[in-house]
């Protein structure tokens, strides 16, 4: 699992799941799809860290979503399953921490 560095709940950026170097020549994402879990804390509704739909971009071989919000001293668990058109189904995952501060444990 990748560890992201922590964000402020007040941040709103894009994060990347990248598969360039699983596909094979031709091959693209079709389709991707995001589940997000609570791995620390008490959030009763960490889905709502997703921001919109992912983006797949074909340049990169990655799947781009937007985030924000999250609740201080929570941390998350993303992952990303991604379809190709050659239906194999890859997966990433990611841990997402969020604080108060960016120097608060």
């Amino acid at each position: 699992m990748t560890a992201w560095p922590a964000k402020l709940p007040a941040e709103r950026f894009r994060v990347g799941f990248f598969f360039d170097g699983e596909l094979a020549p031709g091959e693209t994402i079709a389709a991707a799809a995001l589940a997000v879990e609570l791995l620390a804390g008490l959030d009763p509704a960490p889905a709502l860290l997703l921001d919109g739909t992912p983006e797949i971009d074909d340049a990169s071989g990655g799947v781009l979503q937007m985030i924000h919000g999250g609740v201080a001293g929570c941390a998350y668990g993303l992952t990303c399953l991604a379809t190709t058109s050659a239906g194999r189904a890859l997966a990433r995952t990611a841990r997402l921490p969020v604080r108060r501060y960016l120097s608060s444990p």
